[in-house]
């Protein structure tokens, strides 16, 4: 090591300077995980005040609100109210959200405030008819309710209707999963569907609390983080495992 200055872009003894551009330099005085490579945002919504949620990721993609009286209580400190405003997550750059092909996870707590019949968007990325997906909650008018991650409306093959007990006023976790070709759902650290299916990458943003076509969401959001990499189920549940256990009834160590 030495006390001289750091070079980018040229002053390379011998060679060429780039022929190009760069931004956002940052530099560390440790050695990044993967995992904190791999997270590519995390939003806990703690502010409680303003139009901005910070992202504690080392890519500071910050979240914009599209209300900032949407504040509520949260599942830990302070949340969002979807019902007031919906959040907006650049992705320009596709640093966030992959090209095509590239794997991803999605993780977020929700509580919804209610459950109209019909389609209520909780979040999209893409333009329809061009690439992305979106995530809806369908409710029939059976009372059956299911997570719908879908991208045949942007231009992909993807349809996964995964059916979920969800009541109003309760918060559930809820874990999304594409590897590239296969997607799948868990809620509250239990696998409930997974299919085939292709998205097309987008450079759109990621909106929360509404998609084209669905009703806006009415409930509470919370503890965001996406991954650019597929959660493996150990990442995510279950929260305990069974433990089979003997006892001998109608005796003294009954």
């Amino acid at each position: 090591t030495h006390d001289g200055p750091i070079f980018f872009g040229g002053d390379a003894g011998g060679f060429a300077s780039f022929l190009g551009q760069i931004d956002e330099i940052r530099t560390y005085t440790n050695a990044l995980t993967a995992e904190q490579v791999l997270t590519a945002g995390s939003w806990s919504f703690g502010e409680n005040s303003g139009s901005q949620a910070l992202d504690a990721s080392i890519h500071t993609n910050h979240a914009r609100l599209t209300t900032a009286t949407a504040w509520v209580e949260g599942k830990s400190g302070s949340g969002i109210d979807l019902g007031k405003g919906q959040v907006v997550i650049p992705n320009a750059y596709q640093t966030m959200l992959p090209p095509s092909g590239g794997p991803f996870s999605i993780s977020f707590w929700v509580k919804p405030r209610e459950l109209p019949v019909g389609s209520v968007g909780l979040m999209t990325c893409g333009t329809p008819n061009v690439n992305g997906w979106q995530l809806t909650v369908d409710v029939e008018a059976s009372g059956t309710t299911s997570l719908r991650f879908v991208s045949t409306n942007y231009g992909g093959t993807l349809d996964l209707r995964a059916p979920v007990s969800w009541s109003t006023g309760v918060w559930s976790k809820v874990d999304l999963t594409h590897n590239g070709g296969i997607a799948t759902v868990y809620v509250d650290g239990l696998k409930i569907k997974a299919d085939y299916g292709a998205i097309q990458g987008s450079r759109a943003p990621l909106v929360i609390g509404t998609a084209p076509g669905a009703l806006n969401f009415n409930g509470v959001f919370d503890e965001l983080r996406v991954l650019r990499r597929e959660l493996d189920p150990s990442d995510i549940g279950p929260v305990a495992f069974p433990v089979w256990e003997t006892a001998i009834k109608n005796t003294s160590t009954n």
